[in-house]
């Protein structure tokens, strides 16, 4: 068995370029978890983005069926989901004219909103009592 002999001066070598090398890999994967860092904070603002812009449309609509008198006493039959800016709508109506007019509503909100989607899954039930003013 041959033994391999080390100056002085080539094992510092050799321990420099370790030292290095090992430098090199934990800032290589410092770089890394600071890209997953930026990664996460981007996914996490856009989706804040798309939470804030889901409750806005949300609220627009809501605030066009409850300020619509003929829509009155079927307001709380209608139920808004809004989410990753598709918007959906279900629930009862008493008549085509009141599913009509949220239709309209819902359109001017997803227009307004920029939202691409949505779906009025709206149906009629003429057992709705009629509204208290209706002839």
């Amino acid at each position: 068995m041959r033994r391999l002999r080390l100056s002085l001066p080539s094992t510092c070598a050799i321990g420099l370029c370790l030292i290095v090398l090992g430098g090199c890999a934990a800032g290589e994967q410092a770089a890394q978890q600071t890209n997953q860092k930026i990664i996460e904070n981007t996914d996490m603002g856009l989706d804040n983005m798309t939470k804030s812009r889901d409750k806005a449309v949300e609220s627009q609509i809501l605030s066009g069926i409850a300020s619509d008198p003929w829509l009155a006493n079927v307001k709380d039959l209608i139920e808004i989901t809004v989410s990753h800016n598709v918007v959906v709508i279900t629930g009862r109506v008493k008549t085509q004219e009141q599913k009509d007019s949220i239709e309209k509503i819902v359109k001017n909100a997803v227009n307004t909103a920029g939202v691409k989607e949505y779906e009025l899954k709206v149906e009629i039930d003429d057992t709705i009592p009629e509204l208290p003013f209706a002839e």
